[in-house]
């Protein structure tokens, strides 16, 4: 295994070790099994072939020895004849005839014997070249080649050439086996010895793609077994091992990079966050003194109004207009700084949402009316804890955008509902035209509003919601948001429900 890499070997293993022994040992198979059964085949006609020739030629000796003792019609000496030749064991039985009443039979074996395991060779009796002083020699027989006078049978018992065919089989299977078995090694080793390097590679190539770039290919010049060169692999494993030591330097000098980089950045967000956190505690220390100024121009404005003639009064209705718009905008703006800079902290308590509800209703009864829309709250004796002044601001601020955008004669409903793990969700619907999912995480930004584009100062600033979800998540919670076109807009809130419901005051 390389330094730093995992185990790949089923990469290999599973493939190309196989493979290798596969393409090496079929040719040494094939050419085994054609030896094999070659040199078997031609030991078994072998033995045939010397079985056939032993059985010929007892049948010749007996022919020869036996001409003399049928022509003169000597039994006994031909009995001598056929019992000489079973002495050497290689006939089973021995048959002289003449075909004319001279038979004379040497040996056992029945038919069936006969049929399964003897078999028979035959000779013709001729005789043999005799000269015409011999007082036996019968006339007319002074010249060789004569006529036959008789015939010999020679029966052999095949049990052991059977035998001797079945231990060549045997040897031959035997040797194709042991040839085979000794290819298979041979291949095997030959394959291992090529598919090790390929794997240590292939390990190292797997390690460096896992980005352990530390990881190097060992393969040794020579082999541990045979000494032959791997001249090939050697240069391979260099080439992996010197791209490894590119890819680890370019690593190194990457990261060195990539933590320059991300210090430089992190400096630089501490850096802004810094400011923008100073700038918002100034403007949540300059609070009061930034309502001051504003609070003193309308108290003038509302003293030049009393004495002013009927000329100078559209220009200071519309100067005291611009003053209270003035007013809420720096108050919405130095409530988002307070929440930016942390210097508010929400003080927990258990709140009984009908007196929260309660309150509500009144301050908002007078928008309702005269947008002619119908305000439904529903507490369900149910309360939460929490902060009072965050939460009535947030649910405030939700029933004031619903009144808005709900249709004249409609309804818009405040209710809350007890939820499993301990919560209470308190959503507010309405009936408007709903809003398109392509709007529904921008409007919680400042100053983003969908339909006022020519930045109307009746329909708001742009801020509530986004305050809102600052306050929300002081509160440890997120306004959810469910709506679509033409469907109408639910804004939900999920807090802790209080442990006791406390008194309604």
């Amino acid at each position: 295994m390389p330094a730093g890499g995992a185990d790949t070997r089923l990469v290999v293993r599973g493939s190309l070790q196989r493979d290798l022994v596969r393409l090496g040992l079929l040719p040494c198979a094939v050419v085994a099994l054609l030896l094999t059964g070659w040199l078997t085949h031609s030991r078994l006609v072998m033995l045939d072939d010397v079985f056939a020739a032993e059985g010929r030629a007892i049948a010749r000796q007996v022919a020869a020895m036996s001409d003399l003792s049928l022509y003169a019609g000597d039994v006994a000496a031909l009995q001598s004849v056929a019992q000489a030749a079973l002495r050497g064991g290689q006939a089973s039985r021995v048959e002289i005839d003449n075909g004319a009443g001279i038979h004379v039979v040497a040996g056992g074996g029945g038919a069936a014997r006969q049929a399964d395991a003897l078999r028979p060779f035959t000779a013709d009796v001729v005789l043999r070249e005799a000269s015409p002083t011999m007082a036996f020699a019968p006339p007319g027989l002074t010249a060789p080649g004569g006529q036959a006078i008789g015939r010999v049978l020679a029966l052999r018992d095949t049990t052991a050439l059977q035998r001797a065919r079945m231990l060549s089989l045997l040897a031959g299977i035997g040797t194709g086996l042991l040839a085979l078995s000794g290819a298979w090694l041979a291949v095997r080793h030959m394959a291992r010895d090529i598919a090790r390097p390929l794997r240590r590679v292939t390990e190292t190539v797997a390690a460096l793609q896992a980005g352990r770039f530390e990881a190097r290919c060992a393969i040794a010049a020579h082999t541990p077994r045979r000494g032959r060169p791997l001249h090939e692999f050697a240069t391979l494993a260099h080439d992996v091992n010197r791209m490894a030591e590119q890819l680890q330097r370019h690593k190194q000098a990457s990261d060195e990079r990539v933590r320059e980089a991300t210090a430089v950045a992190l400096e630089r967000m501490t850096e802004a966050e810094q400011a923008a956190l100073s700038r918002s505690r100034f403007l949540a220390a300059a609070s009061h003194d930034l309502r001051q100024p504003l609070h003193a121009m309308g108290l003038f404005i509302d003293g030049l109004l009393a004495g002013a003639a009927e000329a100078q009064r559209p220009a200071l209705l519309r100067l005291q207009e611009s003053t209270a718009f003035m007013s809420l905008l720096l108050d919405d703006l130095l409530d988002i700084s307070r929440l930016d800079a942390r210097v508010l902290d929400p003080e927990m308590a258990d709140l009984p949402l009908a007196a929260l509800f309660g309150a509500l209703a009144a301050q908002h009864a007078a928008h309702a009316a005269a947008g002619r829309v119908r305000v439904v709250w529903r507490a369900r004796s149910l309360a939460v804890r929490s902060d009072a002044a965050m939460l009535q601001r947030i649910i405030g601020n939700l029933v004031a955008n619903a009144i808005r955008h709900a249709p004249a004669g409609g309804t818009v409903l405040v209710t809350a509902r007890r939820r499993h793990g301990g919560r209470v969700r308190i959503e507010v619907r309405d009936g408007g035209v709903g809003i398109a999912p392509a709007h529904q995480q921008r409007i919680f930004e400042e100053f983003y509003q969908v339909a006022n584009g020519e930045r109307d100062r009746r329909q708001g600033f742009g801020l509530g919601l986004a305050i809102c979800a600052r306050l929300a998540a002081l509160l440890g919670s997120r306004i959810a948001l469910r709506s679509a076109p033409g469907c109408g807009s639910t804004f939900s809130l999920a807090l802790p429900c209080a442990a006791t419901v406390p008194p309604v005051p």
